[in-house]
Order: C-alpha cells, then sequence, then structure tokens
C-alpha cells in the first residue's frame, strides 16, 4: 500500500526568507521549526511514519528530511529547508527513496530523546 502527504496538510513548506536581515532570518526559522514540528506531531498522532521527520547527522549538524510517502519497505524522504544550515545527504541528495526500518528507528530514537529531555526538564522545575 502506498501512502502520500497530501500538499498542504502534511507536506512542509518553508517561509522564504532573506539573510540581509539576521535578525528577521532567525525569526523565520524558528517558524519554519514551529511548522515542521507541528506537521510532525500531527502525524505523530495518527501514527505511522509519514509526515513524520528524521534528522541524519552531517557536517557540524544535521540534515533534515520529511518522510512524503511510504511504499512497502521503502520511505521517500525530502530535504527539509529554512531551518538553518540546510544541509543536504551526498548520499541522498534532495530526494531518496530510503529503506523503511531505517526512518522507523531514526524517528524512535529522536522520539526517545525528546521523551527523556521532557522528563528531565519536567524533573528539574520540580527540585
Amino acid at each position: 500500500m502506498k501512502e502520500k502527504t497530501k500538499d498542504g496538510e502534511t507536506l512542509y513548506k518553508p517561509e522564504k526568507f532573506d539573510f540581509a536581515s539576521w535578525e528577521e532570518s532567525q525569526k523565520a526559522m524558528e517558524r519554519n521549526w514551529a511548522r515542521l514540528r507541528k506537521i510532525d506531531s500531527e502525524a505523530k498522532s495518527k501514527g505511522g511514519i509519514l509526515g513524520r521527520y528524521i534528522s541524519e547527522p552531517y557536517a557540524d549538524s544535521a540534515a533534515h528530511y520529511q518522510i512524503i510517502a511510504v511504499t512497502g519497505g521503502k520511505a521517500m524522504v525530502v530535504v527539509c529547508t529554512g531551518l538553518g544550515d540546510d544541509w543536504v545527504i551526498p548520499y541522498w541528495g534532495r530526494c531518496a527513496a530510503i529503506d523503511r526500518r531505517y526512518a522507523e528507528e531514526s524517528i524512535r530514537r529522536r522520539d526517545g530523546i525528546s521523551e527523556l529531555f521532557r522528563k528531565r526538564d519536567q524533573d528539574d522545575r520540580h527540585k
């Protein structure tokens, strides 16, 4: 079965900005991150991996890709821009079909780390 994102609903589209104004570009990147996280959260609540994003370590940061289609054992990913460094992984390029299990594991790790830090932050507030 093939699942595909619906344009405008679950597909991340960055707000365009110009680096001429550092303050404005920072605000735009923050809004882009908020948009991507909102889409990711909504996709997570539906189950599955469609619409979620993965972060692949690269250079001094990471490249971020959204899962836009799932077919059998493959997940189609497209690079997310407007978030900061906007790295593109050379072996994936701007768009790639990757192993679905790899995408699922990447998301599981990211969710696990997020939950760990959320709990830590909660515990710190109660000290």
